[in-house]
């Protein structure tokens, strides 16, 4: 994991991933002010190798890393009010 670009906007971080399956991947947080908070966006990119997406027609990807991405974006929230 290395981040490549933060601004009090956006912080931009590239993922390197070797389990379970080599992967080459951005991961964007973009931060807009909303009242007395801020709306945190978290997405990710990247290639798709052949195996990956052979694995999008059978599997619902955004259900399958969902439920993390929730559970990460909510422990941003605890450590920003903590």
């Amino acid at each position: 994991m290395e981040i490549t670009e933060a601004s009090p906007s956006k912080v931009t971080i590239k993922l390197d991933f070797e389990k379970p399956m080599e992967a080459h991947n951005i991961a964007e947080f973009t931060l807009v002010p909303n009242g007395v908070g801020t709306e945190v966006t978290w997405a990710m990119r990247g290639a798709t190798p052949f195996l990956g997406k052979v694995m999008h027609v059978f599997f619902n990807m955004d259900r399958m890393v969902g439920d993390d991405f929730a559970a990460g974006l909510a422990q941003l929230k605890a450590a920003a009010e903590g």
